[in-house]
């Protein structure tokens, strides 16, 4: 198997690319019309229709510019951010590897993000920005060697810190540089989290608070720790200490991190930590004048539910012992569940992951439940759309409403309304059901945004909604028919430094239930519409949240942070707390957006460029810059026990990802190679070209003509290729299926050579005229997040190479004269593979499957790469034709979630791997000889999957017996 010598030499810079295309082709969608933006550091790609957004984008960047630099160091020039319009599956990242930062516009939905950070793009392109410049500080060192053959990987050398490391400085920043009371840091949904655990008895150690979790609650736990980490560090040792920790871990990658802060602070990571925990207990240490409460929690009583890694969202009461709700779990189906309260039996409804905001409504007398979903775009990569659907509570019976229309959290009523991505904020629509069809309701306003809306269950003229202006998220009250007027007066219902979420109307009463954090901790209140009070409804430690009403209005379920988990509650109301908010405490803030935003408006930013500002707007080109190589690295492949290949691989791609190639030069046998590929997805379904000059080394066997034992020649194959990838994806939400296919023409000349002498020519060049059919086959794969691999659905795979010409050939070969054909040379290797979950619950996976290979007297595909090593030696090596039984079955042992900082390895799972294979010979003359000559070899070991630094790394060791040889082997790597 090929191992690039890049993943040795930069084995702690990397993470999960070395053995992979490091540049990707991308396929986006069509009729974007890609403009760019050039501004002194940044050139902004977004489709034509964003332009105003692209302005606005730009000012931003330019104004944290300096800010941001002075905290962390790094410089930009000419440097790519695509604002992608299209995604409503909203995220921002900035790649070291096609270096460049791309945001989706829409934003993210639900609580992740702090309401007081203002507009998504406020939030996140700061963020993204202190990324960037991370990534580019390049002081003087070895390690700028790297830079001489790839940019990309001397910026790369910064990912060799935990991601705690940078996601911790980059919340810091968004936290305490931009809006007063903005970030995740000042945000009691985030912050609480990390106060849970540090309050409990397994307080999350120096490792995991910067390591990344992939199987432990919270999976943004090195968001959370790092930030926490880092906010001390810089106010214990300097607002300096990061940037200078950052320069000298780039010039000293190996020693890690931890080393880093041991120069710059004086102290190694354990004493920082035992320093950081003490600030923090300090921190947490009430003043001897606060009163406490009385707790509501000891009175909520919790829901019973057995399953690990419980994420339960917004409990709704289908009647009065039967909730509906929405679970993630570590060993359980995403998806909606029932819960009855009566049997404590949980029981899935339906898989779904559900938009994040988890604004979906029952409607208890058609027994349906509405909801939002994302759908995956068939043709193009990375875009979701939100839309509508609707489920039989009797017949689980699903129905599209919408159809991609962007639209999410379905308010049913009169009209039924709904919310639509509207650029980086929302707006409302109705929605007839019965056409689909979506129409305006009401546009969002400059810097608003509506988050949430619900009608009165008996009073359908009555509208509860949540807006955000600015950096003020609050609650008014108005009808379907005032809405426009009332949302520009001022809110019935705002907090001066917190916001509003989770409405829930009373049953019967004019009484709305919501949540607000402006206490520092998330709690429920209850608005009394008719008596204009607010009164608090639970008083929590940990955040509070997502509350309903019971059916008769005694009892609210409502969803309780413990620890990492999120569990449902049950709260009577004898144990309500009922305490009476202040008037002036929820009536007195302005609606109006923060003075102090980030930036100036885009209006002005344009008339600034109307009046010879040196920005400038033009049709995005790819131009031919990006043909110069990004990457150049060592290649190097071991081919057999003697023949190895050594070369240089040249990569590059386009900022947009549309076109890329990957070109690589070796020696073999004393002779050059090469092999270049060319990838164009500009257009669906684009295509692939190849051009190459490669060697083989394959077996030749002529029992009829008394060439007994199989000869092994060098084969020179040289020419080109043309491929169309195919690809529809028809599900990716909670499964995944899809269907890749390829077809591929292939022009080649062939010239055998001594294996000896590879300049002894033994024939003149065949030119063979090739076809190729690809296809893989992916039904309905489900993986757990414990899982070790998928544990239900199907994957079929095929592979057809022929020949589409007769070309002759012949040599001598000492004293025998070979003659052969290239007609009629083919090969197909074909595939299926089942999963199965026998104990899911355990996370435990079973793979079964089965795969051919057949092929002419001149073979198409090697034989061997698909033996097992549990078997001794090659197995039916003078065979074209084999055939395979696999089986695997993973067995979790222990996730043990833990590492460190100054010797930079975590682990995350130890699990048991059991295999077999059975390889059989289709040459034999009946299937019975196939099976008793067939060889089987039985296997079991024990691998760990790990990180060094940001390098994911899946390592195991086992044992391999062949019963008929009576053979033990031990087995290192895949098994």
């Amino acid at each position: 198997m090929k191992r690039y010598l890049l993943a040795v030499i930069f084995l702690f810079f990397f993470s999960d690319i070395a053995f992979s295309q490091l540049y990707p082709a991308r396929y986006r969608p069509p009729g974007l019309d890609w403009q760019q933006l050039k501004t002194g550091h940044f050139r902004i790609l977004y489709p034509a229709a964003a332009d105003s957004i692209a302005l606005h984008a730009a000012n931003i960047l330019e104004k944290e510019y300096p800010k941001i630099q002075h905290l962390v160091g790094g410089s930009l020039s000419n440097f790519p951010v695509i604002l992608n319009t299209y995604n409503d599956l909203s995220n921002g990242f900035v790649s070291p590897l096609n270096f460049r930062a791309e945001v989706e516009v829409p934003p993210i939905k639900g609580k992740a993000m702090n309401p007081r950070s203002g507009n998504w793009l406020d939030h996140v392109l700061p963020h993204e920005l202190v990324h960037a410049l991370h990534m580019n500080v390049n002081p003087s060192s070895l390690s700028s060697f790297a830079g001489w053959f790839s940019p990309d990987f001397r910026r790369s050398i910064h990912t060799a810190a935990p991601l705690g490391v940078f996601e911790g400085i980059a919340v810091e920043y968004e936290s305490h540089w931009l809006a007063e009371g903005g970030g995740r840091g000042n945000y009691p949904y985030f912050e609480n989290q990390f106060v849970s655990n540090f309050q409990s008895g397994q307080r999350w150690s120096m490792g995991q608070l910067i390591h990344v979790s992939t199987a432990t609650l919270p999976y943004n736990r090195h968001y959370i720790g790092g930030y926490e980490f880092t906010n001390w560090l810089l106010e214990s040792y300097g607002q300096d200490t990061v940037r200078r920790s950052i320069d000298f871990h780039y010039k000293w990658p190996f020693l890690g991190y931890g080393f880093a802060l041991r120069q710059i602070t004086g102290k190694w990571p354990s004493n920082l930590y035992r320093q950081f925990e003490l600030n923090f207990e300090r921190k947490l240490s009430p003043s001897p004048d606060e009163k406490e409460e009385a707790l509501t929690t000891p009175h909520a009583e919790p829901i019973d539910i057995s399953q690990k890694g419980r994420l339960l969202r917004r409990p709704l009461w289908l009647d009065g012992e039967t909730l509906l709700l929405h679970g993630q779990f570590y060993n359980a189906a995403t998806g909606f569940y029932t819960y009855d309260l009566s049997e404590s039996n949980l029981q899935l409804l339906h898989e779904s992951r559900s938009v994040e905001d988890y604004r979906f409504t029952v409607d208890p007398a058609e027994r349906v439940l509405y909801f939002s979903d994302y759908d995956a775009d068939t043709f193009y990569d990375n875009t979701f759309i939100a839309d509508l659907f609707q489920l039989d509570l009797e017949t689980e019976k699903r129905i599209r409403i919408t159809e991609n229309q962007r639209v999410y959290a379905p308010a049913p009523g009169s009209p039924f309304l709904a919310l639509q991505t509207d650029g980086s904020g929302s707006s409302i629509v109705s929605v007839n059901r019965e056409t689909r069809e979506v129409s305006p309701f009401l546009t969002s306003g400059k810097d608003t945004s509506i988050i949430e809306l619900q009608y009165h269950p008996q009073n359908r003229d009555l509208l509860a909604v949540i807006m955000k202006k600015g950096t003020v998220q609050g609650l008014w009250i108005t009808t379907p028919d005032r809405i426009r007027r009332t949302l520009k007066e001022e809110p019935s219902v705002v907090f001066k430094n917190g916001s509003i979420f989770d409405l829930s109307w009373h049953p019967a009463d004019y009484k709305l239930l919501f949540s607000s954090d402006h206490t520092g901790i998330l709690n429920l209140y209850e608005y009394n519409l008719e008596k204009e009070t607010v009164h608090q409804v639970t008083n929590s430690p940990s955040n509070a949240f997502e509350g309903s009403y019971s059916p008769d209005g005694d009892r609210i379920a409502y969803v309780l942070q413990k620890e990492s988990e999120f569990i449902p509650v049950i709260l009577n109301k004898n144990h309500f707390l009922n305490k009476s908010i202040p008037l002036e405490s929820w009536n007195t803030e302005p609606s109006k957006p923060d003075t102090a935003r980030l930036g100036i408006p885009a209006t002005e930013t344009a008339e600034k460029l109307s009046k010879g500002d040196q920005w400038i707007r033009e049709p995005y080109k790819p131009g031919f810059r990006w043909l110069v190589p990004r990457s150049i690295v060592p290649d190097f492949e071991r081919l057999d026990d003697d023949i190895y290949e050594i070369g240089l691989r040249l990569m590059s791609t386009e900022p947009l990802g549309r076109h890329s190639y990957d070109m690589t030069l070796t020696t073999v046998q004393d002779r050059v190679w090469f092999d270049m590929n060319y990838f164009n997805r500009g257009f669906y379904p684009g295509y692939t070209m190849n051009v190459f000059n490669q060697a083989s080394f394959p077996f030749i066997q002529d029992n009829e003509r008394y060439l007994e034992n199989p000869v092994r020649f060098l084969l020179q194959e040289r020419g080109a290729s043309l491929g169309i990838p195919f690809r529809f994806v028809f599900e990716r939400n909670t499964r995944l299926t899809s269907l890749s296919f390829t077809p591929k023409y292939k022009l080649s000349q062939n010239r055998f050579y001594r294996l000896d002498n590879p300049y002894d020519e033994l024939n003149d060049y065949a030119v063979v005229h090739a076809g190729i059919l690809s296809l893989v086959f992916n039904y309905r794969l489900r993986q757990f997040r414990r899982d070790l691999q998928p544990n239900a659905g199907w994957v079929i795979t095929s592979q057809f190479d022929f020949d589409l010409n007769d070309q002759p050939f012949e040599f001598e070969l000492e004293d025998y004269n070979f003659e052969g054909s290239f007609k009629n040379r083919k090969g197909l290797r074909a595939g299926v593979y089942k999963f199965l979950s026998p104990f899911g619950r355990w996370n435990q996976s079973l793979r079964l499957g089965t795969q051919v290979l057949i092929q002419s007297r001149f073979p198409k595909f090697g034989t061997q790469n698909r033996v097992s090593d549990a078997f001794s030696g090659s197995v039916f090596g003078g065979s074209n034709d084999l055939a395979f039984f696999d089986s695997r079955y993973t067995i979790p042992l222990a996730y043990p979630d833990q590492g460190g900082l100054l010797i930079p390895a975590y682990l995350s799972s130890i699990y048991l791997v059991l295999f077999s294979q059975t390889v059989g010979d289709l040459n034999k003359s009946s299937l019975n000889e196939v099976i008793d000559t067939s060889r089987t070899a039985l296997g079991a070991g024990v691998r760990t999957r790990f990180r060094l630094s940001n390098f994911s790394i899946d390592l195991g060791i086992g044992v391999g017996y062949e019963p008929s040889r009576n053979n033990w082997n031990i087995v290192f790597g895949h098994f």
